[in-house]
């Protein structure tokens, strides 16, 4: 459980600037309101050089979706441009569409953005609403990593031409797709469809999966094809995903996905000897 905040309003009307789709800012009234912290022992402490109103918050401007003093809809077109190379890429990008946004601001969009997100995320699976969605359906469940460079500013100083040295690290994001199966194991174009993913370990992705599957109610779903490539950590978790959920084994089945069985079968045919090319491409192929 969480730490019950209480608020308290500090000025009936507040002035906040709001940054809108076009790029423009705009002045808007509303109330706010700060925490009431409790009473601690000890010395008192001072309000510090950013004043006593500086963690305070603006209710219906939460309510409304404005973040990081952006309207939800300049959140979402910055978000969308933020998933290229880098931020400057981003801006530039904003830039040719007439919103002059700095590379800095788009990084404390998104960031406000993902933030509310897995905040959101978090919500929701506290309190899981399940549904019959997937009830006689065939489903397919596909699990699979990615590699991503995160970048970590050093601490320290700028360097002379005001950026900060970092160090780059891969890491691996999980990913899970659910989607409709027709009758002949072809993907539906307007069928159910969920996914979702996390930069953390194993377990956390099989818990996203786990909560999707019990919210469309997989349980009742015709059949359900596990797809995925020959990670361990795929394969060995599905038994777990399929008891948590509480599907019926008879209506499970598991594939190999084909790129990566070609893959396999393609490197043990580089390391077989064979009389002519034809016949290790004959084999690589059948």
């Amino acid at each position: 459980m969480g730490k019950h905040v209480v608020w308290c309003i500090v000025s009936p009307v507040g002035k906040v600037l709001i940054q809108l789709k076009h790029g423009k800012y705009t002045s808007i009234t509303a109330a706010y309101y700060l925490p009431v912290n409790e009473k601690r022992r000890g010395r008192k402490r001072g309000t510090g050089r950013r004043g006593v109103a500086s963690t305070g918050r603006f209710p219906a401007l939460l309510l409304l979706g404005v973040l990081a003093g952006a309207s939800p809809a300049l959140c979402e077109d910055v978000t969308l441009e933020g998933l290229r190379d880098s931020y400057e890429e981003a801006s530039n990008a904003l830039r040719l569409r007439g919103r002059d946004i700095s590379a800095k601001r788009v990084g404390t969009i998104s960031r406000a953005v993902s933030h509310a997100s897995l905040k959101a995320r978090e919500r929701r699976l506290a309190c899981l609403r399940v549904s019959n969605e997937a009830d006689g359906k065939r489903l397919a469940v596909a699990m699979d990593g990615g590699r991503v460079l995160i970048r970590t500013n050093k601490r320290g100083r700028k360097t002379a031409k005001g950026y900060h040295t970092y160090v780059a690290d891969w890491r691996e994001p999980k990913l899970f797709i659910i989607y409709e199966l027709d009758a002949e194991g072809r993907k539906m174009r307007k069928g159910l469809e969920r996914c979702d993913g996390t930069i953390g370990g194993p377990e956390d992705i099989t818990r996203l999966l786990v909560a999707e599957l019990r919210a469309m109610g997989a349980q009742d779903a015709k059949s359900i094809t596990f797809l995925g490539d020959g990670a361990k950590w795929i394969w060995n978790r599905i038994d777990q995903i399929i008891e948590e959920v509480g599907i019926d084994r008879a209506r499970v089945s598991t594939c190999l996905d084909y790129y990566h069985a070609v893959e396999h079968l393609a490197s043990v045919a580089e390391a077989k000897t064979f009389a002519s090319l034809i016949e290790k491409r004959a084999c690589s192929t059948t």
